[in-house]
């Protein structure tokens, strides 16, 4: 269960598009250009605000706090990343964590994957993340549709691809 909340389900529920098969072939990995609905930013400021959180939004429409930033060296979109994460509710209940955690960057969450690339190895990030850059409004596993995820992560180590 524990990868399954980061990895892209093989079902065509949420759109993950960024890396195509003739990109694959040329070995280049192109932008993910993929932002938060407006109804899900409003809902995430709230979240934010009420819980008085002090972070900084993305406009890609997540919230981010740099704990550490770690090197320069950064995954890009189709890299990978191994770290050690706890994702939670903004409840508090943790519904998934890993430590050494390998994770292609083209398989994961549009929010984790923007925020993994604000930082390097040997970093530490706090992602905030709407449920149209996580998996959505339906219930994926363990997480209902609709959530905001929050994710503490920290980089153990990065391999890049081109």
């Amino acid at each position: 269960m524990r990868r399954i909340l980061l990895t892209i389900l093989a079902s065509g529920a949420l759109l993950w598009t960024a890396c195509d098969s003739k990109s694959k072939k040329d070995d280049v990995c192109p932008e993910l250009s993929v932002e938060a609905d407006s109804a899900d930013i409003a809902a995430l400021h709230r979240y934010v605000e009420d819980a008085q959180i002090d972070a900084t939004y993305d406009p890609r429409g997540f919230y981010y706090i740099i704990h550490e930033p770690g090197n320069e060296k950064r995954p890009g979109f189709c890299g990978s990343a191994t770290v050690n994460y706890a994702g939670r509710f903004t409840s508090g209940v943790e519904f998934d964590s890993g430590n050494n955690s390998g994770f292609n960057m083209e398989m994961v969450i549009h929010g984790f994957r923007y925020g993994l690339n604000l930082i390097g190895e040997g970093g530490s990030i706090t992602l905030i993340i709407p449920p149209s850059l996580g998996y959505g409004n339906d219930d994926t596993g363990a997480i209902p549709g609709g959530s905001i995820l929050i994710f503490d992560v920290d980089v153990v180590s990065i391999s890049t691809k081109k």
